[in-house]
């Protein structure tokens, strides 16, 4: 009886809070998925599903897939290298979709770039299209970075990854994908 007095409040508030998530779950979970945006301090950030990154992939066919493979100057024993370009990446690009400043999104290429030189992959279709999205004029003008720039934008690094991704997967002659979405067969080659 004395574990009950000095425990029961203990026992009794996780019941609740069991009974509590057990009864509203399903009605949680549809209100969370039903969420499409948020705003804080006054600025609306991108949710998933509305970046056209978050859609599926149509499989198609990209002309400058096969020049990828000729890359042979790549230096693959880089794997720091490699592991910082993709999450550089996929860093500038949620950084864009959540509306951050241009000087943060340029830091972020900046950052991409260095691991992609570090790669020797600076001539690579992926740092051609790199470097295109550096050099474009809209990256230093603020008004410019409104929600379909920020989008275009993210599409536009995700076509690096998917390159920087076959270059990957062509250097490793066992690779095997986990599942059907490979850089190769979204790039279909």
């Amino acid at each position: 009886m004395e574990f009950l007095k000095d425990f029961g409040w203990h026992i009794v508030t996780l019941i609740c809070v069991f009974g509590f998530f057990l009864f509203f779950s399903k009605a949680l979970r549809a209100r969370i998925d039903k969420l499409k945006e948020v705003h804080i301090a006054g600025v609306k950030f991108i949710a998933y599903p509305e970046a056209a990154v978050d859609r599926p992939k149509p499989l198609q066919i990209r002309r400058d897939a096969r020049r990828t493979l000729a890359v042979g100057n790549a230096r693959w024993q880089n794997t720091g290298n490699l592991f910082w370009l993709g999450h550089d990446l996929m860093w500038t690009m949620q950084m864009a979709l959540r509306g951050a400043e241009p000087a943060i999104i340029a830091y972020g290429l900046r950052q991409s770039w260095h691991h992609l030189i570090s790669l020797g992959l600076a001539e690579s279709p992926a740092g051609i299209q790199l470097k295109k999205v550096i050099n474009d004029p809209a990256m230093e003008d603020n008004s410019a970075w409104n929600r379909s720039k920020r989008d275009s934008f993210a599409v536009s690094l995700d076509g690096v990854l998917d390159q920087i991704g076959l270059l990957a997967e062509r250097n490793q002659p066992d690779f095997e994908p986990g599942d059907s979405s490979t850089a190769s067969e979204r790039l279909g080659s």
